[in-house]
């Protein structure tokens, strides 16, 4: 058993908070929307540190559960932090996370499932106009790197994050595919689980920032 320092590429595994289904710029209204009334006048936010780690706790929980099975790819998968961004135009928070897994399986199973994991390599790291891919985008080019100890480290990346990824999808990432929107969560038990887990987080971490009285004027 190995063990590796993951942190997410896909917004499939973690939205992050910046204008997600997670968190995003209304979440704050609409929660006060559905909570003041004539008892609870108050107006309230997010106890942002608390809340960012009790979600961050609850993916890798809730990827725990889903990606540790029978087949022994991953051993274990605990919460190690969130890293966010000094500023988010361009990038969002990542899901830092330790997951102990055997390196013989995880290979065996890219191995049997070569055809889809180079489906993978070629939808989501050729290069384009804006976009630069230090990745392979095909199962041989990939595997000969890796066989030859080049990228280690970028390539166990890749491989962990299929894995998980044909975890949550529980079908071929090329069947998961919309030809529009390329490999997404269209309705996921992983994300719907996520997202309605996410709500009770968000509703526990809340302070009173003002105390209104219109109510009783």
């Amino acid at each position: 058993m190995k063990n590796f320092e993951f942190i997410n590429w896909s917004w499939i595994l973690f939205d992050g908070f910046y204008e997600s289904n997670l968190f995003n710029s209304d979440t704050e209204y609409y929660i006060n929307e559905n909570m003041q009334d004539e008892e609870h006048p108050e107006t309230y936010e997010v106890e942002w540190d608390s809340y960012k780690e009790e979600c961050g706790k609850m993916h890798a929980e809730v990827l725990h559960e889903i990606c540790v099975n029978t087949d022994g790819v991953i051993q274990s998968i605990e919460y190690k932090g969130i890293d966010s961004p000094q500023f988010y135009n361009y990038e969002t928070d990542k899901l830092l996370l330790n997951i102990d897994y055997d390196d013989n399986k995880l290979l065996e199973y890219i191995k049997d499932n070569k055809d889809d994991f180079n489906y993978y390599l070629n939808e989501e790291f050729t290069s384009y106009d804006g976009f630069t891919s230090f990745v392979e985008n095909n199962y041989n080019s990939f595997m000969d790197k890796f066989n030859n100890n080049e990228d280690v480290q970028l390539s166990l990346q890749v491989m962990i994050e299929y894995y998980m990824l044909r975890c949550i999808f529980e079908t071929t990432l090329e069947k998961a595919t919309d030809n529009k929107n390329g490999i997404h969560p269209t309705d996921t038990d992983y994300k719907q689980r996520v997202y309605e887990l996410n709500q009770e987080i968000l509703y526990n971490n809340l302070k009173v920032v003002e105390s209104i009285s219109w109510y009783l004027q």
